[in-house]
């Protein structure tokens, strides 16, 4: 009897084992069931997030500015003739999808007030720069900048610092794009400078505005009775390379020294056009000047010395 009881006792103790076991595989299984779910989880989004950030695409396709001169106060005589007023960057999205811009730097100098328009529909991600005064400017975060798929932004910076301060300030000027305060160098038209968009999945986006680079040159073509014409020539100015694909579009001449002012065959002294043909010159020394214009409103400059036989 007793070793019939001890039988029993010992099969029972193994049947609770196995089910014990069965229990333990089976929780073990589907804790790793679970895991496994969890990670494919996580990989499929961080895959989307990779898709998502390969496909984000934004590209400068204009650039208009205003100079300071253009505004009210700026007198024609300052300096600041040769600083942005207000410049605006038209943004192309080249993804389907929507982008969201949470920043955006000029020069690597965050931007704290910009306006934006989106298909003819105005927003401002930031503060409005017109209530702010010498002595209070509160600076709130830039909003994001939601930019719809395949849609073009116009966004609007205000550098200049005729509006608050008056040209009389400079050359310490103010950038109301960069919050109040004197700027570390010129955003003039002359210059380089980069403008930068940092998008939610991290990308980042740079486009870099590069003035022209001018150069002036002279030849001469047979005019009449056997006279030499002298040709400005400014046709090998260049626009280097970069993202924005910008050209050359326009070229003025001037022509200062002995005649210029009087001589009408070469529109006393002022012309355009890539060659510049000026007949005429009294004998005497020149400078000839070329300022050449590129598709996003740069410019650049150059002068040679001309001596008239």
């Amino acid at each position: 009897m007793r070793r019939r009881l001890r039988r029993r006792s010992r099969g029972l103790a193994e049947i609770v084992g196995t089910l014990m076991l069965v229990v333990i595989v089976v929780a073990a299984a589907t804790a790793f069931a679970f895991f496994v779910a969890a990670y494919q989880k996580e990989l499929q989004a961080q895959e989307t997030i990779t898709h998502d950030r390969a496909l984000e695409a934004i590209k400068v396709i204009g650039v208009t500015e205003t100079p300071c001169s253009g505004h009210p106060g700026c007198p024609s005589s300052d300096a600041c003739l040769d600083c942005f007023g207000w410049a605006n960057f038209t943004v192309a999205s080249l993804d389907i999808n929507q982008i969201d811009v949470d920043n955006l730097f000029l020069d690597h100098l965050p931007v704290v007030n910009f306006s934006a328009s989106i298909r003819g529909s105005a927003s401002s991600p930031c503060y409005n720069a017109s209530n702010l005064s010498d002595t209070n400017f509160g600076v709130e975060p830039c909003k994001t900048l939601v930019i719809p798929g395949d849609a073009t932004a116009i966004l609007s910076f205000n550098l200049g610092a005729c509006f608050h301060l008056g040209c009389g300030a400079l050359p310490a000027r103010s950038y109301w794009a960069l919050g109040y305060g004197s700027g570390p160098g010129t955003f003039a038209p002359s210059s380089p400078f980069d403008l930068q968009l940092l998008t939610g999945l991290g990308n980042e986006f740079t486009e870099t505005l590069s003035p022209p680079v001018a150069i002036a040159s002279v030849f001469y073509v047979s005019g009449s009775a056997g006279t030499s014409v002298p040709v400005f020539d400014g046709l090998s100015s260049y626009q280097p390379k970069g993202a924005d694909n910008a050209s050359v579009s326009l070229y003025d001449w001037t022509i200062s020294g002995v005649g210029a002012s009087t001589d009408t065959d070469c529109n006393d002294g002022i012309g355009t056009g890539g060659e510049f043909e000026c007949p005429g010159l009294a004998s005497g020394d020149y400078t000839v000047g070329l300022t050449v214009t590129n598709s996003d409103g740069l410019i650049g400059a150059a002068s040679i010395p001309f001596d008239a036989p």
